[in-house]
């Protein structure tokens, strides 16, 4: 028993996809899988154990160790007795095995009062979907159609551009508070064409070789562009890329030759595939002949990997410093074939702190997303709508890049804008 309960760890640590998410009830493993914790022992599965315990309402943070402490010692005691098990303060295969399941019983939660609700003036309501021309059953334009819909409101947060082959709907959200947050979620939906990414042409990378994202999108008439990989940046500083892939010509191919979850990023990469599927793939999973063989143009490589088949993976809770602390983030996802969200994440502002890996997960998997993908951050981070950028950057700085992620091209963004 105790070789299978180390074998599961190790697989555990060898990047097998999380199971602590929203079905972890139904997919948890077998008792005979766990090993016995207690006080002072050290693993990920301590780590994810914690994260049960505060699903179920017995820890206060999800800034979870991987160190089994006197004071979680005191919270297993706390759900045993919930249960009606002796407080014994060790967590058993057994004690596991319920844990993860939906016969456990979670906290008790003491209800805050009812204040008295104060009144307030209801929100101006921007554009409402009622308000949109009318769309076919893909919801786009009718094909024969050769109209664009734009709508621009920066004060309510919400844009929107509709065609007979792009529909993107922008939305600004605000949290604050002590953790203060802005980001904004765009939908992204294509017809016939995939995203494709315009470079900035060039035969010698040097510093003036950087531009801003807006002058991309504007020089490409690009309706939607958001920043990528940014590769060019670790060649410029003789760093590894990883796989790159532009407009079917390969670019880059080297990898990291071991894995080491300290690394950011980690050269997982991201691709899109002819049938409008966004494929993610570990360092070193696929190759640049792989990658042609599905008639893939365009390939990524930053990471990690956020999402991948609904479930939310290893390093983005367990992948170092870079992926729990705070910072601007921009990260794309797939909900269904041709279908995107994009979400973008300001911070090192003081509107705005910046997010962890594990926010962004979440969010991908409360949007619908089934593959998601951490995108290059910081000063990089950029949305661009219509030539214009929309999130403001962090540092105030807009940092020059040479690629940009772009989803449908249109003559009414140019340079005048």
């Amino acid at each position: 028993m105790k070789t299978k309960a180390a074998l599961w760890i190790l697989i555990l640590l060898c990047f097998a996809p999380v199971l602590w998410a929203e079905g972890v009830a139904e997919e948890a493993p077998s008792f005979a899988q766990y090993r016995t914790l207690k006080r002072d022992d050290v693993g990920y599965d301590v780590y994810l154990l914690k994260i049960r315990m505060y699903q179920l309402g017995y820890m206060a943070s999800e800034n979870a160790t991987d160190r089994y402490t006197a004071g979680f010692e005191s919270k297993i005691k706390e759900l045993q007795t919930a249960n009606g098990l002796e407080p014994t303060g060790k967590a058993t295969p057994e004690l596991q095995a319920l844990i993860f399941s939906v016969a456990c019983v979670p906290a008790a939660v003491t209800p805050a009062p009812t204040a008295a609700p104060t009144p307030s003036p209801a929100p101006t309501a921007p554009v409402s979907r009622a308000a949109l021309p009318a769309l076919d059953e893909e919801g786009f334009l009718p094909r024969d159609s050769e109209e664009e819909f734009v709508y621009e409101n920066d004060e309510d947060g919400l844009w929107y551009y509709i065609s007979n082959s792009l529909y993107v709907e922008i939305r600004r959200f605000t949290q604050t508070g002590r953790n203060k947050l802005q980001w904004f979620e765009t939908t992204v939906n294509l017809r016939d064409d995939l995203p494709r990414s315009y470079s900035v042409p060039y035969t010698k990378l040097t510093a003036d070789t950087f531009v801003s994202p807006a002058y991309l999108a504007n020089e490409n008439h690009v309706v939607l562009g958001i920043s990528d990989d940014t590769y060019t940046w670790r060649t410029f500083y003789s760093r590894r890329t990883g796989i790159v892939i532009r407009g079917g010509e390969l670019i880059s191919h080297t990898p990291y030759v071991n894995k080491k979850t300290a690394r950011f990023p980690n050269l997982d990469v991201m691709a899109f595939l002819p049938d409008g599927t966004m494929a993610v793939y570990e360092n070193q999973e696929t190759t640049p002949e792989a990658l042609f063989a599905l008639g893939v143009r365009d390939a990524y490589s930053f990471g990690p990997i956020l999402i991948r088949d609904g479930q939310e993976q290893l390093l983005v809770r367990y992948g170092g410093e870079m992926s729990r602390e705070k910072h601007p983030r921009c990260a794309i996802g797939m909900r269904s074939p041709n279908h995107f969200v994009v979400l973008t994440v300001t911070g090192r502002i003081s509107a705005s702190d910046g997010c962890r890996l594990s926010w962004l997960a979440e969010r991908m998997r409360a949007l619908g997303a089934v593959n998601a993908f951490n995108l290059d951050g910081g000063g990089s981070v950029s949305l661009v709508f219509m030539g214009k950028i929309l999130n403001k950057q962090s540092d105030n700085v807009v940092r020059g890049i040479t690629d940009i992620i772009g989803f449908g091209v249109s003559e009414l963004v140019g340079t005048e804008n």
